[in-house]
């Protein structure tokens, strides 16, 4: 009988402990929703990265809205990139300094808009009449040009074709160098 006892003791504990265990577990349900903020990254995934890195590649362009050109170039000062995030990148270069970035692939790409002339226009010259002589003007276009120099040679001294190209705006240069080889060309003319 001894036996018996101790064998209801047992199976009374046993049965108790299944018990409390069981109204511990409803308390805390297994299938709980997910908390934002409390989600755990699962081992062995990995989550996007929108960090730059070394080996990110990075495109700088830049649209010239006065003139509608792009110009694409390495952005300056690369090393100060690594380690952000595009987030933290988008909040420094953000829309309304003119930037747009865009990440994809591991390549990050940054567009800047620029409400002026690209740097190519900028450098164009032509020769243009000025109070009968020849002279040199720089900038993106006739309306915009400014002075650089009046030389010696007088518009009426030019052969009549060559000074009425002048007239018209037909002498236009990609930048001063090609001007002045031209110029040279024209300084049989200065009296």
């Amino acid at each position: 009988m001894k036996k018996y006892g101790l064998a209801v003791i047992a199976l009374g504990s046993l049965l108790i402990s299944f018990g409390l265990g069981y109204m511990l577990a409803s308390f805390e349900p297994v299938n709980k929703p997910a908390v934002p903020g409390q989600n755990k990254p699962v081992i062995g995934v990995e989550q996007e990265k929108n960090i730059v890195d070394e080996d990110t590649e990075i495109i700088f362009e830049q649209e010239y809205l006065r003139c509608n050109h792009l110009v694409i170039s390495s952005f300056p000062n690369q090393d100060k990139l690594l380690g952000k995030s595009l987030n933290e990148l988008k909040q420094e270069y953000s829309t309304e300094k003119g930037y747009t970035l865009t990440m994809a692939n591991n390549t990050l790409t940054i567009r800047q808009e620029i409400e002026d002339w690209c740097p190519a226009e900028k450098e164009k010259c032509r020769l243009k009449e000025y109070q009968g002589r020849l002279a040199v003007y720089k900038g993106p276009d006739p309306s915009s040009d400014t002075l650089l120099r009046v030389t010696e040679i007088k518009i009426e001294m030019l052969p009549p074709g060559i000074a009425d190209d002048i007239k018209q705006g037909n002498y236009e240069f990609d930048n001063e160098a090609a001007l002045n080889d031209a110029l040279e060309n024209l300084d049989e003319y200065i009296q």
